[in-house]
């Protein structure tokens, strides 16, 4: 919901159009939270290059006007002044059906959310297995490839680094899809580093897993400040620029910017207390959640209630 009242904000009050640099943070009016901030270099580019985008910015205003309704994958417990706020401000009706997620109750749905894996999910579990909680270690850092290397950016593993893994049992490489919800649901995982796109951000939140924040591009940066601002359980790694996939890739993070996080998030770098909170508050939210979609729960009405609103019009 979040993401969507950010966007309402934006095309009703346009505070990014009344600041003088791209730099400059402003606040977006009319939302339940008054410290939802953000700067010109974080917004969508389809915020900013009007110009370029405004016959598709009219054909979505038109598609959104004959819109019946909304679902969305979330549940009210998380966000309930946001779903509020969508009702009231946008008057559209609306349906929480989610954490989607969650429905998988099985390991083997578990694994085979997605794409195939490149790696089964039993290996990861046994890996994970032979984890303590919350273990921390750095396994390795990049290095320049003076031959171009692999990948995006010209770097690459350390030579040697994806045999010596494999030979202590350190860590575990896996390329391509991963079984993200049977990683993030084992008991050994004591956080998350994400994108912030919306499929990993409430998998995490169903896991009750506490977050590192890292948008990149689409509604990341909004849905970073709903982890970082509002729900209070992540911490941004730092990247302050909206990025297209298309575009030359730069690097705006490095590694001390991640080391400084993690430490922070795992209790080893000043996090303290407030990462306790942190943790216990990301646990919360995924009790609510596993309730939302039990018989009875709030997400569990809704798809009942957008069933028989689809039957009631069908036979009208």
């Amino acid at each position: 919901m979040f993401p969507l009242c950010c966007d309402d904000s934006l095309k009703r009050h346009a505070p990014h159009e009344k600041v003088n640099s791209d730099t400059e943070t402003f606040v977006l009016p009319g939302l339940p939270d008054d410290n939802i901030k953000f700067s010109k270099r974080q917004l969508p580019f389809w915020y900013t290059a009007k110009a370029d985008l405004e016959h598709l910015q009219d054909n979505r205003q038109e598609a959104e006007s004959k819109t019946y309704g909304v679902i969305v994958n979330s549940f009210y417990d998380l966000e309930p002044a946001y779903a509020k706020y969508f009702k009231d401000e946008v008057g559209k009706k609306l349906w929480l059906a989610g954490p989607v997620c969650l429905f998988n109750k099985e390991n083997e749905q578990k694994t085979e959310r997605g794409e195939k894996n490149s790696v089964d999910g039993g290996t990861v579990l046994n890996w994970l297995n032979s984890k303590e909680p919350k273990d921390m270690l750095e396994y390795g850092g990049d290095e320049k490839n003076n031959e171009g290397g692999e990948g995006r950016g010209g770097k690459k593993l350390p030579d040697g680094f994806e045999e010596r893994m494999m030979k202590s049992g350190k860590g575990l490489i896996v390329r391509s899809w991963a079984p993200q919800l049977l990683i993030l649901e084992h008991q050994a995982i004591g956080g998350f580093m994400t994108h912030c796109g919306w499929n990993s951000a409430i998998e995490g939140i169903g896991a009750g897993v506490p977050m590192i924040t890292w948008p990149i591009t689409a509604e990341h940066f909004f849905i970073e400040s709903l982890v970082t601002d509002v729900l209070k359980t992540g911490i941004r790694v730092g990247n302050e620029e909206w990025m297209w996939l298309f575009w030359e890739p730069k690097v705006t993070v490095t590694r001390d910017k991640v080391e400084e996080a993690v430490k922070w998030l795992m209790g080893g770098g000043g996090g303290g207390d407030e990462a306790e909170k942190m943790r216990m508050r990301a646990k919360e939210f995924g009790e609510k959640a596993k309730k939302a979609v039990d018989y009875g729960g709030s997400s569990h009405a809704d798809v009942i209630a957008l069933i028989n609103d689809l039957k009631s019009r069908q036979s009208a």
